[in-house]
């Protein structure tokens, strides 16, 4: 999985250093991940005259940050950010609700704006912003053009199975970091499965998984928290799912009183999934669902698998 991820993240800083800082062919082809729905190329360029970026209401400050962030790696400068209306050659960031909410555009004609129906489309409009940018001897500049863009599903995940084998929360945020750069949506975490039970519950502790040298083999749910916040700051949505009735080892050999069942000598009996005629199972498992939908709180959805 590293080996892959990596393999992403080379691939894609590749193609945005070669996008910024080779110099433009005569006849321009803009090029992006994905390509967008409509684009519409004027004569000229625009050149950002300012390390300031602009934005008109609070909602928008984050992602303001964010592209900064880049900004700041990508030309070699300090870049801030600022509430208000900005002069010509500044870059702006607005919410604008005329649009629909999936909807964003890029406008680098007469001003350097992007704007989107809602946040999330906002923080994904972002890369097309920086992968259409051209950098030449430190100097940054637009060609002038609009983008119209919105996706084709509403719904582009990617799953990643942390329960069969551990990923460092940094490891995640590195995926993350690459979803929002190929305006991927959705990230569904599978948290549970027979070979451990990552989700940091506070309510049932002994179904948490530790490495053979003791070490946590799960999440916390303010580490998980803090991931939720970090992806919908980029645009991308985290769904959880614990896997239910099977494939749930941890539940029925840790807690068979609870989730299982004993036999006539108190030792737990291989049901292999949950005790599904148990009330005290349902109760239980109530229970552990609501504690992590809480913590998934931005996600519409919620998955049982198994």
């Amino acid at each position: 999985m590293k080996d892959v991820i990596k393999l992403l993240c080379w691939s894609g800083l590749i193609l945005l250093l070669t996008a910024c800082h080779t110099k433009p062919a005569p006849n321009y082809h803009y090029s992006t991940v994905p390509l967008p729905r409509e684009l519409y190329i004027d004569e000229g360029t625009q050149e950002i005259t300012q390390s300031t970026l602009y934005y008109q209401s609070d909602s928008v400050q984050t992602a303001a940050k964010l592209l900064a962030q880049s900004l700041n790696r990508l030309t070699m400068k300090k870049w801030t950010v600022q509430r208000g209306t900005a002069p010509k050659g500044c870059i702006t960031l607005q919410i604008n609700h005329q649009l629909p909410a999936d909807m964003y555009t890029l406008d680098t004609r007469e001003t350097l704006r992007l704007q989107a129906g809602s946040y999330k489309s906002l923080a994904l409009g972002i890369p097309s912003l920086l992968q259409s940018m051209e950098i030449i001897k430190r100097k940054a500049f637009f060609y002038r053009m609009l983008i119209k863009d919105r996706p084709n599903y509403a719904w582009r995940t990617v799953m990643i199975d942390v329960a069969r084998r551990w990923i460092p929360l940094p490891i995640l945020r590195e995926t993350i970091e690459l979803l929002h750069y190929y305006k991927i949506s959705a990230l569904h975490l599978h948290l549970s499965d027979n070979e451990s039970f990552t989700f940091g519950t506070t309510r049932y502790p002994a179904l948490l998984t530790y490495n053979q040298n003791g070490s946590p083999r799960y999440y916390t749910k303010a580490q998980l928290r803090e991931l939720v916040q970090f992806a919908e700051d980029r645009g991308v949505t985290i769904i959880p799912e614990i896997d239910l009735p099977g494939h749930s080892s941890p539940l029925w050999r840790k807690m068979p009183e609870v989730f299982g069942a004993l036999d006539a000598e108190g030792k737990p009996q291989n049901l292999y999934t949950v005790n599904m005629v148990s009330e005290k199972c349902y109760t239980a498992l109530y229970a552990l669902l609501d504690e992590v939908i809480a913590v998934f709180d931005t996600s519409p959805y919620f998955q049982l698998g198994g």
